[in-house]
């Protein structure tokens, strides 16, 4: 009888650790993209070999697999250059990341900004 209460905890802790891993990655990966973008830092301003998006959605992948989201495509990151807030222009990156987890699809999202360099 207890077994299973036991069971379901410990599973469901790790499934819980593994989804706060991934969002801590993708926050690490946009804040990170997005400071580079809006710095208009060099780093991210080419498209590398083997990358089918635009230069920042290319930077915003390569920085999520150095930090071990490996399967994450252009096609999930949404970069705005000019997004408002305030009336301060900011680079605003999301990173939409789908993944199965215990037999669950669940999708962890980011969102960062940072100031545009004017």
């Amino acid at each position: 009888m207890v077994l299973p209460l036991l069971c379901l905890m410990v599973f469901g802790s790790i499934a819980m650790g593994v989804a706060l891993w991934k969002w801590n990655a993708l926050e690490e990966a946009t804040a990170e993209t997005a400071r580079c973008l809006a710095i208009q830092s060099s780093d991210c301003g080419k498209v590398p070999a083997g990358c089918s998006g635009a230069a920042g959605a290319c930077y915003a992948v390569a920085t999520a697999s150095a930090r071990g989201l490996s399967d994450i495509t252009p096609d999930q990151v949404t970069i705005d250059t000019q997004a408002v807030v305030d009336g301060i222009s900011y680079v605003s990156v999301e990173i939409a990341y789908p993944f199965d987890l215990l037999g669950y699809r669940m999708t962890v999202s980011s969102t960062n900004h940072f100031p545009n360099r004017n």
